[in-house]
C-alpha cells in the first residue's frame, strides 16, 4: 500500500503507534476497544501533511470506538475541510456519545457512530488519500460552522 504513515496520539503509557497500512489500522481499532473508555479515542495526523502557523499538524481525524469494538465513529478537521465534520451513520444514543483520548471527553453528536468496518475503511482510505475520506458521509459540526461563521465576519469587518 503506497500512501501516508500516520503518528497516533491516544494513550499516556505507550509510545507514539505508527500507521503505515491496514494491520496497523485494525491493531488500533482493537486497542481502542479493549483500552477502556479513558483509552477510546485517537488523534491521527499524517506526517507527510505541512504543519500550520503555529507549528502543529494542519489536519486531525479522530478515531473512536465503543468498548467491545461494535461500532466506531470519526471527526475530521484539516486545511483542506476547514469546519470540523463528523461522521454520519445511526443514532445509536439520542444525546450522542462520549469517548476519552488522553484523559479529555470527547464528545460525538447523535447519529454519528458507524458499523467498525465501516470505520476501519475510512481510516485506511484518510492513509491512502491523505485527506478527509469521502467513503463515509459527514455532517459539518453546527457549532463549528456559528464559530466560522462569526470569523469570516469580523475578518469582513
Amino acid at each position: 500500500m503506497s500512501g501516508f504513515t500516520a503518528c497516533v496520539l491516544y494513550r499516556h503509557d505507550r509510545e507514539r503507534l505508527r500507521l503505515a497500512g491496514p494491520d496497523d489500522v485494525a491493531r488500533l481499532l482493537r486497542e481502542l476497544a479493549e483500552g477502556g473508555w479513558e483509552n477510546s479515542a485517537a488523534n491521527v495526523y499524517l506526517g507527510e501533511r505541512p504543519l500550520n502557523r503555529g507549528g502543529v499538524p494542519d489536519h486531525e481525524l479522530q478515531v473512536a470506538v465503543c468498548q467491545g469494538g461494535s461500532y466506531g465513529a470519526l471527526r475530521y478537521q484539516g486545511a483542506d475541510y476547514p469546519v470540523t465534520a463528523f461522521t454520519q451513520g445511526t443514532a445509536s444514543r439520542p444525546d450522542g456519545h462520549q469517548y476519552c483520548n488522553l484523559g479529555y471527553p470527547c464528545d460525538f453528536p447523535a447519529g454519528a457512530e458507524l458499523p467498525l468496518s465501516t470505520v476501519f475503511e475510512a481510516v485506511v482510505e484518510f492513509l491512502v488519500s491523505g485527506g478527509r475520506p469521502m467513503s463515509v458521509p459527514w455532517a459539518d459540526d453546527p457549532l463549528a460552522l456559528e464559530i466560522f461563521a462569526e470569523y469570516r465576519r469580523g475578518a469582513a469587518v
